[in-house]
């Protein structure tokens, strides 16, 4: 059924269009359009699926430099097309705790349902890869 949605329904591409690239109707010249809308239904029918990507590095608060992949506006398309589609498709199945990928919620959504179920208000965030190079266990345990 996504194969055939990808691939045959304008209205679905045009719809997924719109969300991905609110303004493409101003940004891009129409045969950019039409291309991007080929390469996703060429990428829907294909066997051969590696996803494209381009690496973008930001800087962090650390003067450091962080990589991101990220996807290629074909991809992004195509992604979004299929999370759609399983949204659609599995909603009633997903629990209520679930925020990430869900359509109105995400991080806020999330802390706001964890702040309404702890006592306290002291919450902690750690970055994990350096945390652990200098935690002191016992401070932890207690």
């Amino acid at each position: 059924m996504a194969k055939r949605l990808i691939t045959k329904s304008n209205v679905y591409l045009i719809i997924c269009l719109n969300h991905v690239f609110p303004n493409w109707h101003r940004d891009y010249p129409l045969g950019r359009v039409l291309a991007l809308l080929k390469e996703t239904r060429k990428l829907a029918t294909s066997r051969d699926i590696h996803m494209d990507y381009r690496r973008v590095y930001i800087e962090k608060a650390n003067s450091k430099w962080r990589p991101l992949g990220v996807p290629t506006p074909v991809w992004r398309l195509y992604l979004h097309m299929i999370n759609q589609l399983i949204v659609f498709r599995y909603d009633d199945y997903i629990g209520s705790n679930q925020h990430g990928f869900r359509p109105g919620r995400g991080t806020m959504t999330a802390w706001k349902a964890i702040l309404e179920r702890i006592s306290s208000r002291d919450i902690y965030e750690y970055d994990y890869r350096g945390f652990f190079d200098s935690i002191r266990y016992g401070i932890v345990l207690d």
